[in-house]
């Protein structure tokens, strides 16, 4: 043809890079009411929702698997692709769970691992692979016990039987506790 015609094009053979960021790898839930998280779809961008990115939220009872299905309950072995709230582009997004029509998932297991994976798909047709997380869930309150001062009939201190110094134990399961125990006397 004469003159020439340009066409321009871009190659992008990466896929996108997506991460969940709340709740926290190996952190402790009492609810998975908000999920959520940023994805970067490369030179190509994502695709626009809901189609460019997907979430999956599961948990293991030995060999089966059981998928939150994004309304009132967890299917058996049956992976579902979850929507998320975002705004496609090609610098970085931020998406959230769950979107309009879809509730969060229900957590009523104590000391249960959950997973959770995110994965985007760009306007080259590039999919990323899941790196998924894991969360427990923890519905108990720490246990904490003071055995000095002593309590009842042994409870009277002064300056021939000094309060020093303050003893005790604690434990929380699964978490653990977090240090420093903080203490507080009053008159």
């Amino acid at each position: 043809q004469n003159p020439h015609t340009l066409i321009s094009f871009i190659v992008d053979g990466t896929p996108p890079v997506s991460v969940v960021s709340t709740p926290s790898a190996n952190g402790f839930i009492t609810n998975l009411n908000n999920i959520s998280g940023t994805s970067y779809g490369g030179m190509a961008g994502l695709k626009s929702s809901p189609n460019g990115l997907k979430l999956r939220v599961y948990y293991y009872v030995g060999a089966d698997t059981y998928y939150w299905n994004g309304n009132s309950a967890w299917v058996l072995n049956t992976p579902i692709d979850l929507p998320v709230e975002y705004t496609a582009s090609a610098s970085t997004v931020t998406w959230s769970y769950p979107p309009v029509g879809y509730n969060p998932p229900s957590v009523s297991i104590n000391n249960k691992e959950y997973w959770l994976a995110i994965y985007g798909e760009d306007l080259a047709g590039n999919i990323e692979t899941p790196i998924p997380i894991k969360v427990t869930s923890d519905f108990n309150y720490p246990i904490i016990t003071i055995s000095t001062p002593m309590a009842g009939n042994s409870a009277f201190y002064g300056p021939s039987r000094i309060l020093n110094p303050i003893n005790g134990n604690s434990s929380d399961s699964p978490a653990g506790i977090v240090p420093p125990i903080k203490k507080q006397v009053s008159n």
